[in-house]
């Protein structure tokens, strides 16, 4: 099994618990989608650490490298992208698609 099917099975399994509560905060539920699996180091990260749960910190550490996380968000929760399923990189993984009332959501939460 390669790794981006290793990950989607562990997304798949994280998201699919149905003992799972989302974590809760000062974010909104897509966020929380996000922080679940990039944002909890305190449990075994599914993805890379990324600090969703601080949008300045968020925009901070993309600049650092270069990258546009913005952009990198917009792109990845696209409801027209290619499904985490089918070995794309749709985010959430392993979970349905963002609406886009839910991105637009998202995108205005680590803008602000």
């Amino acid at each position: 099994m390669d790794a981006s099917a290793e990950k989607f099975i562990q997304a798949k399994q994280l998201t699919d618990d149905p003992t799972l509560e989302l974590p809760s905060g000062p974010w909104p539920r897509s966020a929380a989608m996000c922080i679940a699996c990039h944002d909890q180091p305190e449990q075994k990260l599914v993805g890379p650490y990324l600090p969703f749960k601080s949008p300045s910190k968020f925009r901070a550490v993309g600049r650092s490298i270069g990258i546009d996380y913005i952009a990198e968000v917009k792109r990845r929760t696209d409801p027209k992208n290619i499904s985490a399923d089918k070995g794309g990189h749709r985010m959430p993984l392993g979970q349905r698609a963002l609406d886009e009332a839910e991105q637009a959501e998202l995108i205005h939460y680590l803008e602000n």
